[in-house]
């Protein structure tokens, strides 16, 4: 995922490659972490500013992000720890200074240092759904 977002300082349009941990289909929102912790700048700009455009593929959709609630980062952590096992042993292992367990606790310590961001799609319409309002930020 490449995440356009608009630097705090500068006010310019910056691109940060981002992995993407799971896409919600039903929510229609990609939900990222920021490996480098709260200190990163992509994080700190979408902190200043939460509307940005995200291009996956030749998709370009406009977005709002949102740091996740912690019971959810966690919940998410969770998942991402059991769909990619070996980056999950990089990542807590690499910010925890210890061999990663994969246990609930765990995933509680990471997601305090390590962000899980949403980035909800606005202006989504289903497929099919010429009716359906547009969500809008």
């Amino acid at each position: 995922l490449v995440l356009k977002h608009t630097g705090r300082i500068s006010g310019q349009q910056r691109r940060t490659v981002l992995e993407v941990m799971r896409h919600d289909n039903e929510k229609h929102c990609y939900l990222v972490c920021s490996g480098w912790g709260e200190a990163s700048e992509w994080y700190r700009n979408i902190r200043q500013n939460p509307e940005a455009e995200i291009e996956i593929g030749r998709q370009r959709m406009k977005a709002i992000a949102m740091r996740l609630p912690q019971h959810e980062a966690e919940k998410e952590m969770g998942h991402y720890a059991r769909r990619y096992p070996t980056a999950y042993r990089w990542l807590a292992t690499r910010l925890l200074g210890r061999r990663a367990t994969g246990e609930a606790q765990e995933f509680a310590e990471l997601t305090r240092a390590v962000p899980v961001i949403g980035l909800l799609q606005l202006n989504y319409r289903e497929p099919g759904n010429e009716n359906q309002q547009i969500r809008k930020a």
